[in-house]
């Protein structure tokens, strides 16, 4: 049958219009949106588009871009108590789309738990954590388990997907990186990497606008890093994640939060001036004392700046030591999955990777102490 007055791009504004209309009313409905804001919605599409498909698209994507994230993710909110008292209280947090955000802090300080807290699996003892109305959460936990390992990935992907056909199923597999015979591979035998890179082909599709990720790089190899990262890349909703990987923070990260003595103290700002901030606070705290010093050695010429300088340079040679250890990790990790059969093999491994370990932390804290020479 034929609609001769059928018009795809008045169609397309039309459903895009009625996408942002009920998005709108639901942020009202939940008080995220104050009635007295409710926009007036403009959808355009250049002129020159003349195919429907095409039309729809940017309709589309136009409507997305209002709901596209969270608008708000905590009201001052104190974390579930446990046997040692509270994980941290006083939490007053807001997101805007699009935003990436490193959540860290030391181990046993309450990143699980605000994590939890966040997908509704917890919840606070005062406050709230209050998400958009459109808001779909997407989640990769540091440990990856499937149900029924015993499929191979296009059933792992049928069982785990409504309204999706095999061949949808194995197109969506490809982009990500699962060709060929591979599909047929049962979920049990696929390396760390592989089943991280699976369960983000689960997780991410069009409707996923807040990602969250739980150690994403940790025990994987190089190429499958690479890959994660290149994965995080593409994605341009709203990013959460949890991270000890320096290198992975400092591509991603838009904004930090430190995790630390209860409380967590929000840094707008990439990894590279969070971490110029935090080795100025000890040298801000020495300050009284340098000056008193100064004061007394008046008669002699300042050594400041060539000592700067000089720390500048060691900081350079430290970072790319620090990644040469990351890198040598990373492929410790990859080794120690081959010979995870091999018992004497397995544990001469590990002994390796707790003397590399050891001596990533002490360029760590060397790192530091550069910085914080430096004035960086």
């Amino acid at each position: 049958m034929e609609y001769k007055n059928y018009n795809p791009r008045q169609a397309a504004l039309t459903e895009a219009r009625a996408l942002l209309t009920d998005a709108a009313k639901a942020a009202v409905a939940d008080g995220t949106l104050p009635a007295a804001e409710l926009p007036d919605f403009i959808v355009e599409i250049p002129a020159d588009v003349k195919n429907g498909d095409v039309a729809s698209n940017i309709a589309m994507a136009s409507a997305r871009a209002f709901h596209k994230a969270p608008r708000q993710i905590a009201e001052a909110i104190t974390a579930k108590l446990d046997l040692n008292g509270t994980l941290f209280s006083g939490v007053d947090l807001k997101v805007a789309g699009g935003e990436r955000i490193a959540l860290i802090g030391d181990n046993g300080t309450g990143k699980s738990t605000l994590i939890k807290m966040i997908m509704g699996e917890e919840y606070p003892d005062e406050g709230r954590i209050k998400l958009g109305p459109s808001t779909k959460i997407a989640y990769l936990p540091q440990i990856i388990h499937f149900d029924v390992p015993q499929r191979n990935l296009v059933d792992t992907m049928l069982y785990s997907k409504r309204d999706i056909t095999p061949q949808k199923a194995r197109d969506r597999l490809a982009a990500f990186h699962f060709r060929g015979e591979d599909v047929f591979k049962s979920v049990s035998v696929l390396s760390g990497g592989e089943q991280s890179r699976l369960r983000l082909c689960m997780l991410m599709d069009d409707e996923v606008n807040f990602l969250i990720l739980d150690e994403p790089t940790n025990h994987l190899d190089i190429a499958s890093r690479e890959w994660i990262e290149e994965a995080v890349e593409a994605f341009d909703g709203t990013l959460l994640f949890v991270s000890h990987d320096r290198y992975f923070i400092n591509r991603f990260a838009t904004r930090v939060w430190e995790l630390e003595e209860q409380r967590i103290t929000d840094y707008p700002m990439g990894f590279a001036r969070y971490r110029k901030i935090k080795a100025e606070q000890p040298a801000k705290k020495a300050e009284p004392e340098k000056t008193v010093k100064e004061k007394s050695l008046t008669e002699k010429p300042p050594r400041g700046n060539k000592n700067q300088q000089a720390a500048r340079r060691q900081l350079t040679i430290c970072e790319r030591e620090i990644a040469q250890q990351e890198e040598a990790l990373a492929a410790l990790d990859a080794r120690l999955e081959e010979a995870a059969s091999d018992y004497e093999k397995y544990s001469a491994l590990y002994a390796e990777k707790e003397t590399q370990e050891q001596k990533l932390t002490e360029l760590m804290e060397r790192w530091e102490a550069l910085a914080a020479e430096a004035g960086e």
